[in-house]
């Protein structure tokens, strides 16, 4: 978890960037069952 924050903190503008797509993602009704999915699979690789 550590190492994921300062991932975060070190690479604002990468995170800025996947931060948009995710938000654009939730906006989408369909989406959302699929968005949760796929971050959750991301947060799993950290």
């Amino acid at each position: 978890m550590e190492q994921a924050i300062i991932n975060i903190l070190n690479n604002s503008q990468a995170t800025q960037t996947e931060a948009q797509r995710g938000y654009k993602v939730v906006l989408k009704p369909d989406n959302s069952e699929q968005y949760v999915e796929t971050l959750a699979q991301r947060l799993i690789q950290v």
